[in-house]
């Protein structure tokens, strides 16, 4: 939602060749080889090794996708948004929110337990209450998955929701995620298009 308050199979014919690292390596290419005990790379083969090894600290560091949650932490939030690449900053004072950073802009997200609630606000002074309602009100009705209202001060909000009861997988936690950031931008466009502004 909105929010102000929102590896690699290479081809390659280079060979890693095992042998003792004291043996003498002749060398019939023009390119050196560089000796790590106990295997020989050939310097355009390092990036490609070091490339591996990253991906494999990766795979095994990141979250099982098909895990299933019924529940989540703020921490476990956390590690989803950095791994997905999501900026966001902490709340001091609150636990339960999160501001989360989408295509620079920021929103929040209530952690309740069992259920995440993401809104993105905007501050307008522009058109009448009436006229505001009108260009939520068109959102609600053209829009899936998302809902927008008026709030208190008159300022349009956008909101999206995640229901964890019977449980959710890390998938569903990074799809939301993609949800709600296409939902913000399409409702930025929406707010600020010429066919919504007040005339």
């Amino acid at each position: 939602m909105l929010g102000s308050h929102v590896l690699v199979v290479a081809s390659q014919k280079s060979k890693v060749e095992h042998e003792p690292s004291t043996k003498h390596v002749h060398n019939t290419n023009t390119i050196p080889i560089v000796q790590v005990s106990p295997f020989i790379i050939k310097p355009e083969m390092r990036f490609f090794v070091l490339f591996l090894l990253a991906a494999i600290i990766i795979a095994t560091s990141a979250y099982d996708k098909s895990e299933v949650l019924s529940s989540i932490t703020k921490q476990q939030l956390v590690e989803v948004l950095q791994t997905n690449g999501f900026g966001f900053e902490l709340i001091e004072g609150n636990d339960n929110l999160l501001r989360v950073i989408l295509s620079g802009m920021k929103g929040t997200v209530l952690i309740d337990g069992t259920s995440l609630k993401f809104f993105y606000a905007v501050v307008t002074k522009k058109g009448s209450p009436e006229h505001m309602l009108q260009i939520v009100n068109q959102w609600n009705v053209e829009k899936r998955f998302s809902r927008s209202y008026v709030d208190r001060d008159g300022d349009p909000v956008l909101e999206l929701d995640l229901d964890m009861d019977g449980g959710v997988t890390y998938q569903r936690l990074e799809d939301f995620l993609a949800t709600v950031t296409k939902s913000v931008l399409a409702w930025t466009m929406h707010m600020t298009s010429s066919s919504s502004l007040p005339k």
